[in-house]
């Protein structure tokens, strides 16, 4: 009697130890998953998410479209340039233009070039100013367009700028502002003769910094004699005061 009370004792205290030890392991699997979900929601405020986790898109329309909104940021980024007075160029118009006018500047430039970029505001004011003087035309060539015009006329950076006279091109290594353009400009393509009746008017052209030469004449006859022998670049002053 004795030992069947002892064997139903101990199997009470089999079944306490068993039912202990499998209470412990669920308590231990359940807060491992808990760590888990813990660390998920962890990552995800820190904004990770796994592949298989879904997402909220729908404010996010300008995902889908390749480079975002192109005229948006033209209109807030690209500066306003007024270009009505320079004449755009292309292989069907430039010999045209250039054999047409005597003087005609160039602007090779790329749309992505940031010097480029700064001289259109300058360059377009002073094609506008030069505009008046109808002696000088200023355009532009897209070189990224026209490569075949700017392997023509060696171009190899941005902008370069060429003044044809004639159709000989000569480039301009100025300052890349309107008043350094149109000052070269007229430079350039100024008159060659002055009819100066004023000690004044003669005095204002030797000073202005070009080389001169000063005639003191009767008659207009012998005008293109001085003409044949003055370089471009030189101006012919003459006085035909009686």
């Amino acid at each position: 009697m004795a030992t069947k009370l002892n064997m139903k004792c101990f199997l009470i205290l089999c079944i306490f130890v068993f039912l202990k030890t499998t209470s412990c392991l669920e308590e231990e699997d359940l807060s491992f998953l808990e760590d888990e979900e813990e660390a998920s929601d962890s990552m995800n405020h820190l904004g990770y998410y796994d592949d298989e986790s879904p997402h909220d898109f729908e404010n996010y329309d300008d995902l889908n479209d390749e480079g975002g909104d192109e005229s948006a940021w033209d209109e807030i980024g690209a500066p306003q340039v007024d270009e009505k007075d320079v004449v755009v160029l292309n292989a069907t118009n430039f010999d045209q233009v250039i054999q047409n006018n005597k003087y005609v500047m160039v602007e090779f430039y790329a749309p992505w070039c940031g010097h480029c970029q700064s001289l259109a505001p300058e360059y377009a004011a002073a094609a506008t100013e030069l505009k008046a003087a109808e002696t000088v035309v200023l355009g532009k060539v897209d070189a990224t367009e026209e490569s075949e015009l700017s392997h023509k006329y060696e171009v190899e950076g941005f902008p370069t700028v060429y003044l044809f006279v004639d159709g000989v091109h000569k480039l301009y290594n100025g300052e890349r502002t309107k008043d350094a353009i149109v000052a070269w400009v007229k430079k350039k393509t100024g008159p060659e003769l002055y009819n100066v009746t004023t000690t004044e008017e003669a005095e204002k052209i030797l000073k202005a910094g070009k080389p001169a030469i000063l005639g003191y004449l009767k008659s207009l006859v012998v005008i293109s004699l001085f003409l044949d022998f003055s370089p471009h670049n030189w101006s012919v002053v003459i006085d035909i005061s009686n």
